[in-house]
């Protein structure tokens, strides 16, 4: 088949303008089967998996860490894609969030914008394309089925001869096709903007109990750029209260941590594990013990007291002995004590409670004390090997019945065949080898020294974290936030101009972020810095972008047929597949596949940059992730991979004549139509990999072999994977976008669009109703990412459609589109202008859900002014009340240590996601639960009651009067609490 020859004047003669037909329908049907395949294989390794408890703990982890914010669990796939189907986008934004439910809407929209074009865009341009040029069917090579060897150009407007009526139908096609996107944009903006009012009501809040701690959030703002003078809390919440932008709950001004805090908090929760570890290898070598010569016990002929001895039970020869002496009081004191069990195990629980929350906020430690002990703990590096069995004696270990008489004479016993249990149990214990010093340490009591330690020091510089007096400026921060008691406050105090300075980065408000959003290490930045790096991390990612297109273009030419055929070790080692059929199938499968592989790496590049421009939030850092990704996306599969060949050639001519620009774009974009194609119908086996992440149950698997203690397996199991919208959301919108551009260019794709977003709809949503869990939430802000993204590309489409237009000498055509796209442009202005602001800002008029009659209101405004100057003075003197009874900042911050060791329940329930726990604006540094102990529930069998109640204390050694005394440990301090579980292995 012969190539399409255009007016080539004024075009350099490399650029070979519709070189689009060698991939065949063929090619495109073993990529449909491909993906359908890869489709298959997906949801039958899902459903299998699902069979086993381990593929539900796996694929459906919000059934136990959100069961109340998660949909029924149905066995058959097709019982549960019927579910999936039915849930309502209102039910997602109550259950999951603004964010999810936005994300799925995409698809949604899609999918209706794919759907009108397949039903009434591509029926009649394909036939169009088609008929253009009838194809001479005797110059193919399959005498069969001729048809499956004509190439996708036929389907497209290259099909088209040059200064043909024909591109009439396209214009007309343009017009409907345009109105139809921007009436359906129209409507879901408006959708978006009704659910983001209703989403962040107060009444709509409370209504949901596991968003109680968003209302904290929509009363508070962040305020940066905090002048010098205003930098102490009280200073900042006074300012607020004279300027009468409402009343004030609380404000703090953020401090500047101590570098010594942050290391000690890290050592203590490295020291809690290695102790739980000690714990868990103490009781497996008492259990191996028991399992290997246990059978003694039963078999020995000691005396009654003695056979009763078991390795549940540790006892000493004097404990024997004492045991028939307090036989007859311990009956007489077991019938009272029966009596009174419930009363002293309620008593038990209720100072056990106490005893926690008993004198927090009495820190016995001066100031001095406290810095001299921070150094030298936080300094200080551990030196020793952990968890080394120390060996037993063989003749304690292997004991048989005929070795009974040859048990080494230095061995405790109990008899001549019973070997003393306590001192096998102790001479289980794992050691430490301690490098410094070149000898062993015990490592239960190594490391709960160590924790004892931490735990003290953390809890007396969390404690006096807020004692100062606003004396030392140095400790507080430009940042810091302000909590209003209503949200009508917040929005006011965030949309005014706040600071009459000639510094225009003083007193900057903004809507403060959910607590768990934040990143706390970013607020003391100042704003000057966080613009510099600002910009320069933006120049350093175009120019990643810019030159990321070599590689890209360099790999994506290598799998043009004229590249594959001079490719000497294919010529050598596969000389059957260097035939033009074979040859044509590689340029079909190839570049998609070089794509996706390719592509995979960029997200996280753009990660690492994102985090050295300082956001104040992860959502923020998120959507800057994800322009990144999209533009580079964009640039890279649009200008670069698709006409990888000619790219070079593009940018010489764009160089040489800059106004030849939209000519070289309508010769050479067209030429990507076949190759995008491809990669829409090839994108859902990356959707498929999405969302059944086949290494999940290895990794699963993998960890699980790893856990040795119980706080292992509760971190195993209550694991949650965030929905990384930077990394799912630009892929999925760059295919939308791209479908659109080439919709009429080549109308195939809207069938492939079609299919990719219904696929992405319900794989999605699936991951979003059972799998995922958020971390933060953006409040569905993307929708305007996603809304602007789709603007664009109805520009792209026709500005290219015009210069194809110019390419193919229909003049007049391309100038009839001209009206379409100044109206584009009006309609994006016109939405930016008029309902951006709305989606940062709720609208003061949202916050009443009353009605307000103003007619009433004009009846009584009279009235209402003869009492005004009552009503004032009388709530001036309600408000100076109110502003008494608030509360300082050391007391919020003791209330939220309190709040939080109330919270944690440790280990007995599973892991409330962090989005979904009521916290304040306190950096969880200084107010988060310090964790006790978790030990494995067997310790109660194999440790016996005396070890029991040595669990967590200070070990009673040489060490113990100094540490006491250095630390001034009280009686709460000497000990850490712990908990027995085993529910979550």
């Amino acid at each position: 088949m012969n190539q399409i020859k255009i007016n080539e004047e004024g075009t350099p003669d490399q650029i070979s303008h519709w070189a689009v037909d060698r991939p065949s329908i063929i090619g495109l049907c073993i990529q449909i089967l491909i993906t359908v395949s890869a489709l298959i294989a997906g949801v039958v390794f899902l459903e299998v998996s699902r069979r086993y408890e381990w593929g539900k703990i796996i694929y459906f982890k919000r059934l136990s860490v959100l069961p109340n914010n998660t949909p029924e669990y149905k066995e058959g796939f097709i019982s549960l894609i019927k579910h999936i189907a039915s849930i309502s986008d209102q039910w997602i934004i109550d259950n999951v969030g603004l964010d999810a439910a936005m994300f799925i809407r995409m698809f949604k929209l899609g999918a209706i914008i794919f759907g009108f074009g397949s039903l009434v865009v591509a029926p009649i341009l394909i036939p169009v394309n088609y008929f253009a040029q009838v194809p001479d069917y005797e110059n193919f090579d399959n005498s069969t089925m001729p048809f499956l060897s004509i190439g996708l150009k036929r389907f497209s407007i290259a099909n088209v001869p040059n200064h043909s009526n024909l591109h009439i139908i396209h214009v007309i096609f343009i017009y409907i096709f345009t109105i139809f996107v921007c009436k359906k944009l129209y409507d879901y903006y408006l959708e978006y903007l009704r659910y983001d009012y209703d989403y962040k009501k107060e009444e709509t809040i409370r209504a949901h109990k596991e968003r109680l701690g968003e209302l904290v959030q929509f009363r508070t703002v962040l305020v940066q750029g905090i002048p010098s003078s205003y930098r102490t809390d009280k200073v900042l919440k006074q300012w607020f209260i004279d300027h009468d932008i409402g009343d004030v709950e609380n404000a703090f001004v953020m401090r500047d941590f101590d570098e010594y805090l942050i290391k000690i908090y890290y050592k203590r929760d490295r020291a809690l594990r290695r102790l739980e570890d000690a714990y868990c290898t103490w009781i497996n070598n008492i259990i191996d013990y028991q399992r290997k010569s246990g059978h003694l016990i039963e078999q020995s002929n000691a005396s009654e007291e003695v056979r009763s001895i078991s390795l549940c039970e540790i006892v000493t020869s004097s404990e024997i002995e004492n045991k028939n002496k307090n036989k007859n009081e311990n009956e007489n004191e077991n019938e009272n004590e029966n009596e009174n069990e419930n009363e002293n195990k309620n008593e038990e629980d209720e100072i056990q409670e106490e005893k926690s929350l008993i004198n927090v906020d009495e820190p016995t430690l001066s100031n001095d004390e406290l810095n001299t002990l921070k150094k030298e703990l936080a300094d200080n590096e551990e030196d020793v090997v952990d968890n080394i069995r120390r060996p037993v004696n063989e003749n304690v270990t292997n004991v048989g019945e005929e070795e009974v008489a040859d048990v080494d004479e230095t061995t405790p016993i109990l008899s001549r065949s019973v070997v003393d249990m306590n001192f096998v149990i102790e001479s289980l214990r794992p050691t430490a080898f301690k490098k410094s010093g070149g000898y062993f340490v015990d490592s239960i009591d190594y490391y709960t020294e160590k924790l004892i330690k931490y735990t003290k020091v953390l809890k007396d510089l969390r404690l006096r974290f807020y004692d100062d007096d606003g004396s030392d400026k140095s400790v507080y921060t430009s940042s810091g936030f302000v909590t209003f008691k209503n949200q009508h406050s917040s929005t006011i105090a965030s949309q005014v101009l706040l600071c009459s300075s000639n510094n225009t980065f003083d007193m900057i408000c903004t809507p403060a972020p959910h607590s768990h959003d934040v990143i706390w290490d970013n607020l003391d930045i100042t704003i000057k810095r966080k613009i510099f790096q600002n910009f320069t991390l933006s120049v350093l990612t175009v120019i990643l972008i810019i030159f990321w297109s070599i590689p890209v273009s360099f790999i994506s030419g290598l799998a043009s047929i004229d590249k594959l055929e001079n490719l000497e070790w294919l010529r050598e080692h596969l000389p059957w597949l260097v035939n033009m059929k074979n040859l044509e199938l590689l340029e079909t499968f190839i570049p998609p596949i070089i794509t996706s592989l390719f592509m995979t790496i960029a997200p996280y590049v753009f990660y690492f940059i994102s985090s050295f421009q300082c956001f104040e939030s992860h959502s923020a850092k998120e959507q800057s992730v994800m322009g990144k990704y999209y533009t580079f996306l964009l640039i890279n599969l649009l200008f670069v991979f698709a006409i990888a060949n000619a790219f070079i050639t593009f940018l010489t001519a764009l160089v040489q004549s800059p106004l030849s620009i939209l000519y070289t774009i309508g010769s050479l974009i067209p030429q990507g139509s076949t190759y995008f194609i491809n990669l829409v119908v090839h994108y859902p086996v990356s959707i498929v990999t999405t969302f059944t992440m086949p290494y999940l149950p290895f990794y699963y698997w993998f960890k699980r072999k790893l856990c040795r203690t119980p706080r292992d397996y509760y971190e195993l199991k209550n694991e949650t994977i965030y929905p990384d919208y930077c990394y799912n959301l630009p892929p999925a919108l760059v295919i939308i976008v791209i479908s659109i551009v080439y919709s009429i260019i080549s109308p195939l794709i809207l069938l492939a669009g079609f299919a990719f977003c219904i696929i992405g709809y319900f794989a999605f949503k699936y991951q979003i109703l059972y799998f995922y869990v958020k971390e933060w939430e953006f409040y569905g802000k993307q929708w305007v990412f996603i809304h602007d993204r789709i603007v664009t590309g109805l520009l792209l489409l026709q500005v290219i459609m015009m210069c194809i237009f110019e390419v193919k000498g229909c003049y007049f055509t391309g100038i009839a589109l001209i009206p379409a796209i100044l109206g584009t442009m009006l309609y994006y202005y016109f939405f930016k202008a008029s309902y951006e602001r709305r989606t940062i800002h709720l609208p003061l008029d949202q916050y009443s859900s009353k009605t307000i009659n103003y007619e009433h209101y004009r009846m009584v405004t009279n009235e209402a002014l003869t009492e005004e100057g009552q009503t004032q003075e009388e709530e001036k003197i309600e408000k100076e009340e109110k502003n008494k009874e608030s509360k300082d900042i050391k007391e919020l911050h003791l209330e939220e240590i309190k709040k939080n060791m109330e919270q944690a329940k440790e280990c007995q329930t599973a892991k409330t996601p962090g989005f979904y726990e009521n916290h304040s604006y306190f950096c969880p540094l200084i107010t988060s639960n310090l964790s006790g102990l978790w030990i494995p529930s067997q310790a109660k069998k194999v440790l016996g009651e005396e070890n029991l109640k040595k669990i967590g204390c200070l070990p009673d050694n040489e060490n113990y009067e100094s540490i006491k005394e250095k630390y001034k440990l009280r009686e709460e301090d000497l000990k850490i609490s712990y908990y027995f579980d085993d529910q979550w292995k």
